[in-house]
């Protein structure tokens, strides 16, 4: 299952935008290699298919290291879409395509149960075209904001105070014991 064995890419890119990437690089579970690539050729595989032809995305890429190469993976799966826009919609079109080609929930669950034992994602990357990209940061207070605000506050309450009884008239008879 080396190169580009179980992929879903018999489709030119027809986009004239740039594509993205997303890549899932996942571990097969230790003793589970050759159940994984059975899984993939047999679950999913034919759900990939169905996602392509659904234009969820224009190709995809499963690899696995060379011989002799350490990685943190066993499996890296890189779907190449229309652009960077078609990422936000990729895990629903996926969902979209399971429901299509496995319509019975119970089969579905127990394929997911299944992959659960044969796999762990160790992570997701996304790659976009260069060029001008919208972000969007978003400032919320923080809790270290607010215990500031509120150590301020106390602070300069207890400071008025103290000035305020500084300037108190002294009630004390001299000589008296405190």
């Amino acid at each position: 299952m080396t190169g580009t064995a179980g992929d879903a890419s018999f489709q030119q890119p027809s986009s004239s935008e740039p594509a993205a990437f997303v890549a899932f690089y996942w571990r097969a579970k230790p003793g589970r290699l050759d159940a994984y690539n059975e899984y993939i050729r047999s679950v999913a595989v034919p759900i990939d298919e169905d996602a392509r032809r659904h234009n969820v995305f224009e190709e995809l890429r499963t690899v696995m290291p060379a011989a002799g190469t350490t990685t943190d993976w066993t499996h890296l799966r890189i779907f190449r879409l229309k652009d960077a826009a078609a990422e936000q919609a990729l895990a629903a079109g996926l969902d979209a395509a399971t429901k299509r080609v496995v319509p019975d929930e119970s089969r579905r669950k127990a394929n997911s149960e299944r992959s659960a034992g044969l796999r762990d994602l160790v992570r997701r990357a996304v790659w976009v075209p260069p060029g001008e990209h919208r972000v969007t940061l978003r400032y919320g207070p923080s809790l270290q904001m607010e215990l500031f605000a509120i150590s301020l506050l106390l602070t300069v309450g207890l400071a008025a105070l103290g000035i305020w009884r500084l300037l108190q008239p002294s009630t004390r008879t001299p000589g008296a014991a405190i």
